[in-house]
C-alpha cells in the first residue's frame, strides 16, 4: 500500500508540474502575442529609419519565439498553434525590409548587426511561421546567405559562415562567389589530416572548374607549398605546365619550386618565361634578381676553392667576360627593374639585396683596377 501511495504522489506531482508548465507556455505565448501586435503600429508609424529597423528585429523576434511555444504539443501530444495565421498575416508583408535592415548597418560598417539581420532572416526561412511552400521560392535566399556567409567570416565565426556558405551555395548565381569563403572556412576549421585531405579536393575541384581563378589557385599552392606536400605541389606544378605553358603564375610556380631545390638555372629558365609571358609581375622579377645573385655566390665559393695565383683573373675586360660579373650585373639589372615597379617597397623588401649586388659589383671593378703586383725573379750569382 504504501509504494502504491508513494508511486500515486510522484504521478500527481508531475501532472500538476505538467498543467503548470503548459500553462506558463500559453501565457507566455499569449504575452508574446499581444507584444507584437503592438510593436507592429509603432514600426508602421515610426519616421526613423533606425527605430523601424529596431522594431522590425524586434517584432520578428519576438513572432518566433512566439509561434515556437505557441505550436508546443498538448497533452494528447498534438500541435495546435493558435497565433500562427494571425502573426503571418500581421509580419508576411514587412519580411523583406528584414533584407533592408541588415544592407542598411552593412553601409554603416556595423557588421554585427547587419549579420544579425541576415541571420533572422534566415531563421524566418525555416520557421513554420514564414515556411515557403515546395512550389515557391525565396528570391532572397542565395544573396542573403551569401552576405550572412561573408560577414560571419569576418567576425571569425567560421563554423557559422561555413553553414551559411552551404546554403549560398545552392543558388547558382552566388555559388562562385561563395565558394571562396566556403574554402577558406574549411582551412580555418582544419583539425584533422581528413580535413586537410577534403580541403585539397574541394580546392583541386574549385580550380578545375575555373582553372582562371587566380584566388583557387594561389590557395591550392599555398597549402601544398606546406612542409611535407613537396612531392604533390611538384606534380601539380607539371601538370599545369602540361595544360597550360602560357601561364606566367605557372612559370613562376615551377620557378619558386627550383629555387627551393637550389637549382638556379632552371629557376631562371621558368621565372624568365613567366616574365615573358607578364612583365608586371614584381615578385617574379624580384625572384630572378635572387636566382642571379645566388648563382654569382655559388660561382665565387667555387672559384675561391679553386683558385690559384696562376688563374687569378684581372683587368677590367677579364673581369667583365667572368661568370660572376655576368650574374651579378643582372641580378642588379632585375632589381632596378623591381625598383622602377615598385619603388616604395609595398610588395617585396628589394633593397637591401640590391645594395648588396651592387656592392659587390662594384668590390670587383675596384679589385680590377688595382696596379697587378710584378713577380720579381731571383737570379742566381755568380760563383
Amino acid at each position: 500500500m504504501r509504494l502504491i501511495a508513494f508511486l500515486f504522489l510522484q504521478l500527481a506531482s508531475i501532472a500538476v508540474a505538467y498543467c503548470a508548465t503548459s500553462q506558463d507556455k500559453k501565457v507566455s505565448a499569449d504575452q508574446l502575442y499581444t507584444q507584437v501586435t503592438r510593436l507592429v503600429p509603432q514600426m508602421e508609424q515610426t519616421r526613423d529609419s533606425v527605430t523601424y529597423y529596431q522594431l522590425l528585429y524586434k517584432s520578428f523576434s519576438l513572432a518566433l519565439v512566439c509561434d515556437s511555444i505557441d505550436a508546443l504539443p498538448n497533452k494528447k501530444g498534438k500541435s495546435q498553434p493558435r497565433y500562427r495565421k494571425q502573426l503571418f498575416k500581421l509580419l508576411r508583408t514587412q519580411r523583406q525590409h528584414l533584407i533592408d535592415g541588415g544592407m542598411m548597418y552593412y553601409a554603416r560598417h556595423d557588421n554585427p548587426m547587419a549579420l544579425k539581420f541576415f541571420h533572422l532572416y534566415l531563421q524566418t526561412h525555416s520557421s513554420p511561421l514564414f515556411r515557403i511552400s515546395d512550389k515557391q521560392q525565396d528570391a532572397y535566399l542565395g544573396v542573403v546567405s551569401y552576405y550572412a556567409s561573408l560577414l560571419a567570416y569576418g567576425e571569425k565565426h567560421f563554423r557559422e559562415a561555413d553553414r551559411y556558405a552551404d546554403i549560398a551555395l545552392n543558388d547558382s548565381n552566388m555559388a562562385e562567389d561563395v565558394a571562396e569563403i566556403k574554402i577558406n572556412c574549411m582551412r580555418e576549421l582544419m583539425r584533422t589530416p581528413l580535413d586537410s585531405s577534403r580541403y585539397e579536393l574541394a580546392l583541386l575541384a574549385l580550380h578545375d572548374n575555373a582553372p582562371g581563378n587566380a584566388a583557387y589557385f594561389h590557395l591550392l599552392t599555398d597549402f601544398l607549398s606546406r612542409p611535407g606536400h613537396e612531392g604533390e605541389l611538384e606534380n601539380f606544378a607539371k601538370d599545369e605546365l602540361a595544360k597550360d605553358s602560357l601561364n606566367a603564375n605557372i612559370w613562376s610556380l615551377w620557378g619558386e619550386i627550383n629555387m627551393r631545390k637550389h637549382n638556379w638555372d632552371e629557376a631562371i629558365v621558368a621565372l624568365e618565361k613567366a616574365d615573358t609571358i607578364d612583365s608586371t609581375q614584381v615578385q617574379v622579377i624580384y625572384n630572378i634578381g635572387i636566382c642571379w645573385g645566388e648563382k654569382a655566390q655559388t660561382l665565387r665559393g667555387k672559384d675561391l676553392q679553386s683558385r690559384t695565383d696562376s688563374n687569378t683573373v684581372t683587368g677590367e675586360k677579364a673581369m667583365k667576360d667572368s661568370d660572376i660579373y655576368i650574374c651579378l650585373v643582372n641580378a642588379s639589372n632585375a632589381f632596378h627593374r623591381v625598383a622602377r615597379l615598385d619603388p616604395m617597397q609595398t610588395q617585396v623588401k628589394w633593397k637591401e639585396a640590391a645594395e648588396h649586388v651592387d656592392a659587390a659589383i662594384q668590390r670587383m671593378k675596384e679589385s680590377a683596377s688595382e696596379p697587378t703586383a710584378k713577380k720579381t725573379s731571383r737570379r742566381r750569382g755568380r760563383r
